[in-house]
C-alpha cells in the first residue's frame, strides 16, 4: 500500500468515522418556531434542547436513560400545514453496547391523532453529519409528500437519522440491525412524547437503505420491542441482500456520468464495520480506499468521484463467504424469519440499477421461504424508488392501520 493509500485511510478512520461531519452554529435541522409548538412541549414535561446545533446534538444521555427516552427535543418549521414538527434527540441501544444519544423528527398532526404511528425509516442520503434527515427540511426528502398525506389523515411520523448520523460518533450506515433498533427506539420516543393514545401499532415504509431498516425492524421487533405492534412493513427497492449488492457495486457501470455505484460500496463496508474489528484496506482495493477519503465531505461526493474513477473498488475475494469481510456482510443479510403476522409488501423497479430486480426477486423469494407473508410488486421500465408508487403510500398506510389483508404472492 502507499503511503498517500494509507495517509488517506488514516485521515478517514481518525475524522471521518469518528466525527462523520462537524456539526457546526450555521446550520440549522430545526430552525425556529412558533410559541404553540414551544408551549406544547412544556405541557408535554419534555425539556426544549439548546439553540445552537453543535450544542443540541451533543446531547449527552441522563443517568438512567432507557431505550426510547427523550432527551430533549426542539420545534421545526417545516412541518406541513395542520402538522407540528419536532427535533427530538433519544437514547438507542449503540454498536458498540450500552446506549447512544440518536437524533431525529416527530411529525405530529395538529388535530386529535389517529392511534398508529408511521415509522418512516430514510434512504441513502450521505456520511456527514449535515446530510442528516433532522439537519434538513421534509422538502428536500424524497417522501416529503407521502408524510404529508399521512399527517392529514391523522397519524404521526418519525424519522429517526440512525447512530453516528446528525449525532457526534460513527455512523452505522446499511448496518441492518443497529438502524433497526434505532427506528423500535425512535418509535419508542414517539410514545414517551405524545402519550399513551398514539397506542402501540407501528408501521414502517422506507425504501433503498430503508427498506433494509424495516425487514430487520420486523425480525428483531418481537425481542427487542415485544411491547410494539408492526401492523406491516413497505420496502420500496429494498436494499436487504446487502451481500450481493456489494459484489455487485465492487464492478457496476456508473449509471450517470456523475453517479457511480462505488459510493453504496465503500459508504456501506464504513457503516456495516463500525463497532468490529476488521480493517477497511483488507477489502477495499487502492481505488476503493482513495474513495473512502471522500466520505467526509459533502453528502454525495462519493458517488460523483467514483462515477470518475475505474473499478474495481473492492476486492472480490475478500467479498466470499469463509473470508471475513463475506461472513460478515452474510450475518448482516440475516433479517429473516419475518413472523407471518408482519405483512410485507416489496416494490421493485425492474429497470432498477442500484437494487437490480434479480436481487429483489431473490429477496421475495428468501422471504417466501421463511413463512413472511409477501405482496411483491415489480413495476416494468421503473427505476430505483420505482416514482409511479409514491402516491399509493399513503393509502398502504391507511389500510395496515384497518386491518385489510395483503395480497399474499407468496401463495
Amino acid at each position: 500500500m502507499t503511503p498517500v493509500l494509507l495517509a488517506a485511510l488514516t485521515l478517514t478512520t481518525a475524522a471521518m468515522l469518528t466525527a462523520c461531519g462537524t456539526p457546526t452554529d450555521t446550520a440549522e435541522p430545526a430552525a425556529h418556531s412558533s410559541a404553540a409548538s414551544e408551549n406544547r412541549l412544556a405541557e408535554l414535561g419534555v425539556e426544549e434542547g439548546p439553540d445552537a446545533v453543535a450544542d443540541f446534538y451533543a446531547a449527552e444521555l441522563p443517568d438512567g436513560a432507557e431505550p426510547g427516552s427523550v432527551v430533549w427535543a426542539k420545534p421545526r418549521t417545516d412541518a406541513p400545514e395542520g402538522a407540528s414538527a419536532y427535533t427530538v434527540i433519544y437514547a438507542s441501544e449503540s454498536v458498540h453496547g450500552g446506549l447512544a444519544p440518536v437524533s431525529g423528527i416527530l411529525y405530529v398532526p395538529d388535530r386529535d391523532i389517529e392511534p398508529g404511528l408511521v415509522v418512516w425509516a430514510h434512504e441513502t442520503a450521505g456520511s456527514a453529519d449535515d446530510c442528516a434527515p433532522s439537519r434538513t427540511t421534509l422538502a428536500e426528502r424524497y417522501e416529503g409528500e407521502s408524510v404529508a398525506e399521512i399527517l392529514r389523515d391523522g397519524h404521526a411520523v418519525v424519522v429517526p437519522d440512525y447512530e453516528g448520523l446528525g449525532t457526534p460518533g460513527k455512523t452505522v450506515y446499511m448496518n441492518g440491525q443497529a438502524q433497526a433498533r434505532n427506528a423500535l427506539d425512535a418509535a419508542r420516543a414517539a410514545q414517551g412524547f405524545l402519550g399513551d393514545d398514539l397506542g402501540n401499532r407501528i408501521a414502517v415504509y422506507g425504501y433503498s437503505q430503508g427498506g433494509q431498516t424495516g425487514l430487520w425492524s420486523a425480525h428483531i421487533a418481537a425481542e427487542y420491542a415485544p411491547e410494539l405492534d408492526i401492523v406491516g412493513v413497505l420496502g420500496i427497492g429494498a436494499a436487504a441482500k446487502y451481500h450481493d449488492l456489494a459484489i455487485y457495486e465492487s464492478t457496476a457501470p456508473n449509471t450517470r456520468e456523475d453517479w457511480g455505484q462505488g459510493g453504496y460500496l465503500v459508504s456501506a463496508l464504513a457503516g456495516i464495520s463500525v463497532g468490529k474489528d476488521l480493517p477497511l484496506q483488507d477489502v477495499l482495493t487502492p481505488a476503493g480506499l482513495e474513495l473512502l477519503h471522500t466520505l467526509g465531505g459533502e453528502c454525495w461526493e462519493p458517488w460523483k468521484e467514483s462515477a470518475q474513477r475505474p473499478g474495481p473498488f473492492a476486492q472480490e475475494q475478500a467479498l466470499q463467504p469463509g473470508h471475513p469481510w463475506g461472513d460478515m456482510l452474510a450475518a448482516n443479510d440475516a433479517f429473516t424469519p419475518v413472523a407471518s403476522t408482519i405483512p410485507v409488501t416489496l416494490v421493485q423497479g425492474e429497470a432498477d440499477t442500484d437494487v437490480p430486480v434479480r436481487v429483489g426477486r431473490e429477496l421475495r423469494d428468501e422471504l417466501c421461504a421463511s413463512g413472511a407473508t409477501v405482496d411483491y410488486q415489480e413495476f416494468a421500465g421503473e427505476p430505483h424508488g420505482v416514482p409511479s408508487f409514491k402516491p399509493q403510500i399513503q393509502q398502504w398506510v391507511s389500510d395496515r392501520f384497518a386491518g385489510q389483508p395483503l395480497n399474499d404472492t407468496c401463495s
